[in-house]
């Protein structure tokens, strides 16, 4: 990470940790590969006929989901805030 300081610059993440700019777009990469493989998957899995068949693609898809929640999760904590316009995970676990 320090090789790219100079090309990309840092960010804060509001903890102790520094994180270069390179891996914000390296998350969101990520998320963008997986939802679009998951939007082909479903699309293949809407063109499905036979029902069973049908249910096994969507469970895929579904089974997908927590991979796509990683790069997700680590956004939120190098996102500001400011930038940020949903409930971040560990603000939803204390609201009341």
């Amino acid at each position: 990470l320090h090789a790219v300081h100079g090309l990309y610059g840092y960010g804060w993440n509001g903890g102790n940790v520094w994180l270069c700019e390179l891996c914000r777009w390296k998350y969101i990469d990520e998320v963008v590969l997986r939802t679009d493989a998951m939007k082909k998957a479903l699309d293949e899995a809407n063109a499905i006929a036979d029902g069973y068949k049908q249910a096994l693609a969507y469970h895929y898809i579904a089974e997908s989901l927590p991979a796509l929640r990683k790069p997700i999760d680590m956004l939120e904590e190098v996102v500001d805030n400011k930038l940020w316009p949903l409930p971040k995970y560990r603000e939803l676990l204390f609201i009341s």
